[in-house]
């Protein structure tokens, strides 16, 4: 069997802005092929909520007003 790569991949179809959120999804790919998969995960992030630089979600904080 072949090995598959797997990351997360967010707003794939760049919608999230800073007031509208986007779907934070798995890609799979199987070695050898172009051919990949998604599956969502059924999280919706803003964009500032996500890190390119680590491809994770962001633990933010909310301060109160």
């Amino acid at each position: 069997m072949k090995n598959l790569f797997i990351r997360f991949v967010f707003d794939r179809k760049r919608q999230a802005s800073e007031t509208k959120k986007g779907v934070l999804q798995i890609g799979v790919r199987k070695e050898g092929t172009n051919k990949r998969a998604f599956i969502s995960t059924g999280i919706k992030l803003y964009k500032n909520q996500f890190s390119d630089r680590n491809s994770l979600p962001v633990k933010t904080t909310i301060q109160p007003c």
